[in-house]
C-alpha cells in the first residue's frame, strides 16, 4: 500500500533519530519505489529504503542499520587480506625481477656451452677424417 507523504515524513524522521542515537553518521531517506531492484541500500552517506509498505520499509531499515554495523566488524579481515596481497605482490614483483635479470647471463652461458661443444665435437670430427 503506497503511504502518503506525511507517513513517509513521520517514519523517515523516526528512523534518523535512532540513526542519530547510534552517532552512526548517516542520513535516513525513504523514497518508496515498487519498481527499485532491491529493498534499500546505503550509498553516498545515506540509507536509501525503497520499500513501499511501512512495515517492509522498518525491515529493510534494519537490514540496513545492522549491514553497516556489521561492516565495521567486517572491515578488519578485509584490510588484513589486502595487506597479505600488497606483500605478496612485492614479493612476487622482486623474484619476478631477480628472474629477468638472470636471463642475459643464463642465455649467455648455454651459448657459451653451446659453441664450446660444437668447437670440441668439429674437432672429434675432423681428427677422425685424418
Amino acid at each position: 500500500m503506497m503511504q502518503t507523504a506525511t507517513t513517509i515524513s513521520k517514519i523517515e524522521k523516526k528512523m534518523q533519530k535512532l540513526v542519530d542515537s547510534f552517532n552512526i553518521p548517516l542520513r535516513v531517506v525513504w523514497c518508496p519505489d515498487p519498481k527499485a531492484k532491491c529493498h534499500g541500500e546505503i550509498a553516498n552517506s545515506c540509507i536509501e529504503i525503497y520499500d513501499v509498505d511501512k512495515e517492509e520499509a522498518w525491515n529493510t531499515f534494519t537490514h540496513e542499520m545492522l549491514e553497516y554495523t556489521l561492516k565495521k566488524v567486517t572491515n578488519i579481515y578485509l584490510e588484513t587480506v589486502n595487506a597479505l596481497i600488497e606483500v605478496i605482490q612485492k614479493i612476487a614483483y622482486k623474484e619476478k625481477e631477480s628472474f629477468i635479470e638472470s636471463i642475459p647471463a643464463l642465455i649467455d652461458s648455454i651459448q657459451k656451452a653451446k659453441s664450446s661443444y660444437d668447437e670440441t665435437e668439429e674437432e672429434t670430427n675432423s681428427s677422425a677424417a685424418q
